[in-house]
C-alpha cells in the first residue's frame, strides 16, 4: 500500500505541476485584472463620435443597424469587434441603441435626438488593461470563452490535485486540513 500510495502521489505531483505551468497565464491575467479593478483602478479607453445622415429614419432593426456599422467600421478601416451585436433601450434618450462590444474595440449606433434621419455612431478603443478586462468579463470571442472554460475545469484539477497530496502525504495531512478549515472558516466570515 505504501508504494501504491507513493505512486499515486507522484503521479498527482507530476499532473499538478504540468497544469500550474498550463493555467498559469490565466490565473495571471485574473489576478492582476481582479486586483487593479478591486483597488479602484479603472481601465481606460479612447472615444471617438461622428454622424451619419441617412434616406430613411433609423428603425430598431438589428440587420439595418449591423449593416450600417459594418459600412462605418469599412469606410473607416476598422475591423468588426469580434463580439455579437444587440439592440437595447436607451432609456437616457427614450430610444434604442445598438451596441457591438468586442475585446479589440466597440461601437454602438443610436438615431440622433434631434433627428432620426441622422446616426449617431461612437467607438471606443480600450487600452491594454481595458482589454483584459473585457477577457476578464467574457467579452472576448466564443473560441477564448471556451478556452477560459477549459482553464476554469484545469484550475478546479489544480485545487484537488493539491488539497489530495496534502491529504495524501502523512507529514502534511494535519496542516492541509487546519488550511481548508481555516480558508473556509475565514471565507464565510468575510462573506457575511
Amino acid at each position: 500500500p505504501r508504494t501504491i500510495n507513493m505512486l499515486s502521489f507522484k503521479s498527482m505531483m507530476k499532473i499538478h505541476l504540468v497544469v500550474a505551468g498550463v493555467i498559469f497565464p490565466i490565473i495571471l491575467l485574473f489576478f492582476i485584472t481582479g486586483a487593479l479593478y478591486t483597488a479602484d483602478i479603472e481601465p481606460g479607453y479612447e472615444e471617438i463620435e461622428w454622424r451619419v445622415n441617412l434616406d430613411e429614419p433609423l428603425e430598431r432593426d438589428l440587420e439595418q443597424l449591423e449593416a450600417l456599422a459594418r459600412q462605418e467600421l469599412a469606410d473607416k478601416d476598422y475591423v468588426i469587434p469580434f463580439g455579437t451585436p444587440r439592440i437595447e433601450d436607451d432609456e437616457e434618450r427614450n430610444s434604442f441603441i445598438m451596441l457591438w462590444w468586442g475585446v479589440n474595440h466597440e461601437i454602438t449606433i443610436r438615431p440622433s435626438v434631434d433627428n432620426d434621419q441622422v446616426a449617431v455612431v461612437e467607438m471606443w478603443f480600450p487600452s491594454w488593461y481595458e482589454r483584459f478586462w473585457q477577457l476578464h468579463k467574457a467579452y472576448g470571442n466564443d473560441i477564448f470563452d471556451y478556452f477560459v472554460i477549459l482553464q476554469s475545469l484545469l484550475m478546479a484539477l489544480l485545487l484537488f490535485s493539491g488539497v489530495a497530496m496534502g491529504l495524501i502525504a502523512k507529514a502534511h495531512r494535519v496542516r492541509t486540513l487546519l488550511s481548508l478549515t481555516g480558508g473556509f472558516a475565514l471565507f464565510f466570515l468575510l462573506m457575511l
